[in-house]
């Protein structure tokens, strides 16, 4: 967006948030080189487990929708509900042409007074992108243990046993001559995605200390092929012959490991 459009645009959703001041707008994420919209939540009762975005939608945005027309658009999710923030992913949805923010202004108040006084109906309809006669209950508790069950799951299964499988085959390799167990590779990285999601990456790296090729293919199965089968590779686990080798060599061989075709 350039930034004669960009000034429109900010002036725009600051006469927005001025007509909506009743309802305690908080600006969270302004627009960037990256992102053209705000990113809000209202701190009124009923309001504060939605979050609201305005953007600019149209080709005037540069940014999103190109092939329509210039228009400002209003869109919220139930924090439960938030897949992918755009316009598109929304139920809960205000469209509007720059000359019309006086009207545009009345419908998101129509909006925000629905959710506070009926947020049973409005929780399902974030939910469905429909009115549901569905109790809010049947949808939202579910929503919470999905929430609250899965991000253990996921840590439990990608994180935590790969790091007690790693563990135990760590003590094994105290005992185990042709492991070197002073230059073991461990690298655990976690990334978040969002407010519910991390992505888990468990790296390990056994560096075997012989050069017979059967020793080398034995230590391939305790170390790697068999612990990546039993975590279904979620994590993994590589084995890498150090004889010989640089330090950079052993550093790349246990990121890439070494595997055998299977009969």
């Amino acid at each position: 967006m350039n930034s004669k459009n960009l000034k429109t645009f900010k002036t725009a959703v600051q006469k927005i948030l001025l007509g909506l001041s009743d309802y305690k707008p908080k600006i969270v994420y302004s627009p960037n080189k990256d992102y053209i919209g705000y990113d809000i939540i209202f701190q009124r009762k009923g309001l504060k487990h939605y979050s609201f975005h305005i953007w600019a939608i149209g080709k005037w945005s540069e940014h999103y929708d190109e092939e329509n027309p210039n228009e400002i658009t209003f869109f919220g999710f139930h924090f439960n509900h938030i897949d992918k923030i755009r316009p598109s992913s929304a139920y809960i949805k205000e469209e509007s042409k720059l000359e019309y923010l006086d009207s545009f202004i009345r419908d998101i108040k129509y909006v925000l007074d629905g959710i506070r006084s009926n947020s049973k109906t409005y929780y399902n309809y974030s939910r469905l992108g429909k009115i549901s006669n569905k109790p809010a209950w049947k949808t939202y508790y579910p929503d919470k243990w999905f929430y609250f069950y899965n991000p253990k799951r996921d840590y439990a299964l990608n994180y935590l046993l790969p790091n007690i499988v790693f563990f135990i085959l760590y003590i094994c390799s105290l005992f185990d001559k042709y492991i070197d167990s002073k230059r073991i590779l461990c690298n655990r990285d976690i990334q978040k995605w969002n407010d519910h999601t991390k992505w888990y990456d468990c790296k390990f790296g056994f560096p075997i200390t012989s050069e017979d090729e059967d020793v080398i293919y034995e230590k391939w199965l305790f170390y790697s092929e068999y612990p990546s089968k039993l975590l279904k590779k979620k994590a993994t686990f590589n084995v890498y012959p150090i004889i010989g080798k640089t330090d950079i060599e052993i550093k790349k061989g246990l990121f890439s490991g070494i595997y055998y075709e299977e009969d």
